[in-house]
């Protein structure tokens, strides 16, 4: 998540020098309007879906991605057969764990009925 500069560049306007550290955050990257349209909003329909950078990219991604997509594959295929009607709960917010690195959801509230 850390970054070298190697060389001066300017970043929307502002300077960034040679030898200064940079923090990456790439979750704020997968909410850029430019990539994702309404990018606050939860759609894995969209056309641009698979342009995130949850698992990183080139020589900086993740050598477990296609396990992970596995693993989560089969998790939600058995979720959805066990408990068909999952839905998130209607006005309950989402809590994020208060991480600044990985933002993920604290609770999420859900509910189903059985038929």
């Amino acid at each position: 998540m850390m970054r070298l500069v190697t060389e001066d560049v300017v970043l929307s306007g502002t300077t960034v020098p040679k030898g200064s550290r940079l923090l990456l955050l790439f979750a704020a990257a997968n909410r850029d309007e430019e990539v994702f349209k309404d990018a606050e909003r939860f759609d894995i329909t969209r056309e641009s879906a698979n342009r995130h950078l949850g698992f990183g990219h080139g020589t900086h991604g993740c050598l477990g991605v296609q396990l992970a997509r596995m693993q989560v594959r089969a998790a939600m295929d058995l979720l959805v057969k066990r408990l068909p009607n999952l839905r998130l709960v209607p006005n309950e917010a989402p809590t994020y764990m208060p991480n600044i690195l990985a933002r993920g959801p604290q609770r999420l509230m859900v509910e189903w009925t059985s038929a």
